[in-house]
């Protein structure tokens, strides 16, 4: 079964489940500025593009900060340099946030965002759209 509608969880593409492609597509911001949580308008979809991620280079740069343990607590290290903080992607790319979260949802970021849209179908990077 295909899902229709606005999406409130991603859809599982696993086996048996009539997907063909894994990851969600997320590109507008749900909710109207300003709004929190039972005001009216949180829940709309909005034409806001919700990428770039806001401030993302100040992100990873706290994320990325050393955090090394005390002597004695376990972990010993801690590795800070992993996930968003990596220099470059699988692929040699800048890694960013947003790349990131793109990348683990399913998809590459599509070219109006950092451009050159990849698509990712079965963990392999491939060209075009869709």
């Amino acid at each position: 079964m295909v899902p229709t509608g606005t999406l409130k969880y991603l859809p599982d593409a696993g086996s048996g489940t009539g997907l063909t492609e894994a990851g969600a597509r997320i590109l507008y911001r749900t909710g109207r500025s300003g709004t929190v949580w039972g005001e009216p308008g949180f829940d709309e979809l909005t034409a806001e593009s919700l990428w770039p991620w806001p401030h993302e280079a100040a992100i990873k740069a706290v994320f990325a900060e050393p955090n090394t343990p005390l002597p004695g607590n376990t972990p010993a290290a801690n590795d800070t340099v992993r996930g968003f903080t990596v220099a470059t992607d699988a692929f040699g790319r800048p890694m960013t946030l947003t790349r990131y979260i793109w990348q683990y949802l399913g998809h590459e970021i599509p070219e109006a965002i950092y451009g050159g849209e990849q698509i990712f179908k079965n963990g392999f990077e491939t060209s075009g759209g869709g």
